[in-house]
């Protein structure tokens, strides 16, 4: 294969070049002051330099005042202020400009000038650069032989020559020129398409900024970009080149013959001039200039370290000739796609493989995080949000659980960390800690200090902050109501107490202990406070207060006031509606919430509570009733959650479906109405659906829908009520009708299921009008 690298630039010393050219030159900026003159200049005018640099010009050279206009200029004046406004070179060929001569008195002098254009950096005037030569003596002899021989003579051979060579110095001059700025302007054109690439976050980005840009910056009539598919063949970029070529050329396989999958294939660049080259390059390229209309190619190859990653195709309407510049170009342009190609890819494979960590590590937490115990006049509820961040799933964790002494333990922590391996630890420590405390009668700071050692012994490269409670009955109050909590803390964030009279306390030791992991042999403290009936003990993780650019202890004041708002509400509100004010729309970091209530004898929170059992979930594809339109066809994603029949389980029905429709793809308006309508349908359920020990929820995500099906035991469907505005209950099914895109109610002996639809794509959650109803009968 034929090095196609480009040759290393010359490194020229232009100064040097302007100094020591024989040509005498002059600089001068856009108000006609001297920049800079060359030696040659400084020996034509015989005037040192720095009696030039920084005068006018017609200050320096004063022009004689016969030969200005009525405004005081000179010819020479306008013509040098013509160029520079126009950015038009301009010749003058022969211009009489006396100058003065030592002693005083001036010369009569003749010149022939080139002024030349030089554009600033914005595209304006800028510079006026002018080359001088003395003609004076041409003139003087013309004049003599005028004189003897009474009219024109015929030049003399050595001054035809010297108008001969001006002009051509001229014309190459002018060719220079226009041949300087085209390159300028190609040039600062591939810059611009090179920062556009910066900016691209996947390939169709980047086909629009090459394809759009590159061509015109080389005066191309557009251009194809051939990648891989995943299908292992090519995915061709051809819209600049028409529709119908776009169609009918977009998918290519791999061993295609035509030029740009052969050249994506062998790394090779492949150059076709002409439609017969194209041809006897391979007889089906027929096909393609037919399609295209367009006679002349080049096809870059795309190469990052030695690896052909894609084809770059440039085309022409014409037939032409590819000359070194415009090969060095094409090469640029390529190296400029192969790379910003290259990084993207491994963009996409990084957020790619992020996304699995992430869903791996959130599907472990959410399986180690299971649902609390409710023990005899307590009331345990929990939360876990994850971050919005697929990257930033970490190690939050909670826990609680009853000892074999009938105490409850709750934990929180926060493993060091954003990634599955957080996560996994995250489970260990669970695992152990919560192994140490059912089989030992461990108190809190025993129980840190357990798991700080098996972390050593086991040599575990885990940090992590932790905090241990155990809420125990008052000493010599076996049947009170009333509670201390006993707790060790390793690093944590101090938890909350909201108390009876609507006061909020932070419960914080005299010292900070150190976080797990560190030191096997740290002290551990343990402190007690009471906790009176009424009271709610609230832990949590740093995602909750913690925000960039603002202190912890001003989230953690912020927390305090919103518990001490919501306390006196349900335990389940309580957390719901501190997650709701506390968090950002798209959370940062992830977050746990535990929170205690401890109840007086005789709450009415208490009444009827069924003993709680962890939320099981079950997935099947099995085809249901062809009459359901829940019905799981080929590709459906059907699952199935069982709850108790208690109120907080519309809590945790929610919070599963929402995970459910955001693994479909769902957007905001979906997944917010989805949560909305889950916890009416579940919460009717709960109320008076007459279930003995569970109730089913059921997900199906299919065409481009998620349906929600709840079942319980009562066989009488829903009664859609419309709520006055003072109710303060009975709009569940109402909201249901009126949101959904459709919903209704299976009946059977066993019992019913009321079910509702939404599209996974809903561009807004604002009431679409009057729904079709119920589509089953009632």
């Amino acid at each position: 294969m034929r090095d196609q690298r480009a040759p290393a630039a010359l490194d020229v010393d232009f100064r040097r070049v302007f100094d020591t050219s024989p040509t005498a030159y002059l600089v001068l900026d856009r108000d006609l002051v001297v920049v800079e003159v060359n030696a040659a200049y400084v020996a034509l005018v015989g005037r040192d330099r720095e009696e030039l640099v920084g005068r006018p010009l017609f200050e320096a050279f004063p022009p004689d005042p016969a030969a200005v206009d009525e405004q005081g200029r000179h010819p020479l004046q306008v013509a040098l202020e013509r160029v520079r406004d126009t950015g038009r070179s301009q010749v003058v060929p022969l211009a009489k400009y006396d100058v003065d001569v030592p002693g005083g008195g001036r010369a009569e002098r003749f010149w022939s000038l080139t002024l030349v254009a030089l554009p600033g950096r914005d595209g304006g005037p800028g510079l006026v650069l002018e080359r001088v030569e003395d003609v004076t003596a041409y003139v003087a002899e013309r004049r003599a032989r005028g004189r003897d021989t009474g009219g024109e003579a015929p030049l003399p051979e050595h001054v035809e020559a010297l108008e001969a060579d001006l002009y051509v110095r001229l014309q190459e001059l002018v060719a220079a020129q226009e041949a300087r700025d085209v390159a300028a302007r190609r040039v600062a054109g591939l810059g611009e398409v090179a920062l556009r690439l910066t900016s691209a976050e996947s390939v169709q980005d980047l086909e629009r900024i090459v394809l759009a840009q590159g061509p015109q910056v080389l005066g191309a009539a557009g251009g194809a970009l051939f990648t891989r598919d995943e299908a292992g063949g090519w995915r061709v970029s051809a819209a600049a080149l028409g529709e119908h070529v776009q169609d009918r050329y977009q998918h290519l396989p791999f061993d295609s013959p035509l030029a740009g999958p052969w050249v994506a294939r062998t790394g090779r660049r492949l150059l076709l001039p002409t439609r017969a080259s194209g041809v006897a390059f391979h007889p089906s390229m027929a096909a393609a200039y037919a399609d295209t209309q367009r006679d002349a190619w080049a096809i870059l190859p795309l190469t990052v370290r030695e690896e052909c990653v894609g084809a770059l195709a440039v085309s022409w309407v014409e037939e032409r000739t590819f000359d070194a510049d415009e090969l060095e170009l094409l090469d640029s342009l390529a190296a400029q796609c192969a790379q910003a190609l290259d990084r993207l890819m491994a963009l996409r494979a990084e957020r790619e493989a992020a996304a699995v960590a992430a869903r791996t590590s959130e599907t472990l937490q959410r399986s180690l995080l299971s649902a609390p115990p409710q023990p005899a006049g307590l009331e345990v509820a929990v939360r876990y949000v994850p971050a919005a961040r697929a990257t930033q799933v970490g190690g939050d964790w909670y826990d609680a659980f009853v000892q074999r002494s009938g105490e409850t333990v709750v934990v929180i922590g926060d493993v060091v960390g954003h990634d599955i391996e957080a996560a996994a630890a995250m489970g260990q420590l669970r695992a152990m800690l919560r192994g140490i405390a059912v089989t030992t009668p461990a108190s809190p700071a025993e129980l840190v200090r357990a798991v700080d050692r098996a972390i050593d012994t086991l040599e575990l490269p885990t940090v992590a902050t932790g905090l241990v409670a155990r809420v125990e009955r008052v000493p010599g109050e076996p049947d009170g109501d009333d509670r201390v909590v006993r707790w060790s803390n390793a690093g944590h964030l101090p938890p909350l107490v909201a108390h009876p009279d609507g006061s909020v306390t932070q419960l914080a030791g005299e010292r900070t202990n150190l976080l797990l992991g560190i030191n096997p042999e740290a002290e551990r403290d343990e402190w007690t406070a009471d906790l009176a009936a009424g009271s709610v003990l609230f832990l949590y993780t740093d995602g909750l207060v913690e925000r960039r650019g603002e202190s912890v202890p001003l989230g953690i004041e912020a927390l305090r006031a919103r518990l001490a708002a919501s306390a006196g509400a349900p335990l389940e509100e309580v957390c719901d509606d501190v997650l709701d004010a506390m968090l950002p729309p798209h959370p940062e970091d992830d977050v746990a919430v535990v929170a205690i209530r401890v109840h007086r004898a005789g709450d009415p929170a208490l009444a009827d509570r069924a003993p709680a059992s962890p939320a099981a979930e079950e997935r099947t594809g099995a085809p249901r009733d062809a009459g359901d339109p829940g019905a799981a066809g080929p590709g459906a994603d059907r699952r199935t959650l069982r709850v108790p029949a208690v109120p907080q389980s519309a809590h945790t029905s929610r919070h599963w479906v929402v995970g459910v429709a955001r693994e479909h793809g769902a957007g905001d308006p979906t997944l917010a109405l989805a949560k909305l309508l889950t916890s009416e349908v579940v919460t009717n359920a709960v109320k008076y659906g007459l279930v003995r020990e569970l109730v089913a929820v059921t997900v199906t995500c299919a065409a481009g829908s998620i349906t929600v099906s709840v079942q319980d035991d009562n066989p009488d469907a829903p009664v859609v009520k419309h709520a006055r505005r003072e109710d303060t209950g009975g709009r569940g099914m109402e909201l249901v009708e009126r949101f959904a895109e459709a919903w209704g109610t299976d009946v059977s002996a066993a019992g019913k299921g009321v079910w509702f639809r939404l599209r996974l794509d809903r561009p807004t959650v604002h009431d679409p009008g009057t729904g079709p109803g119920p589509v089953s009968p009632p």
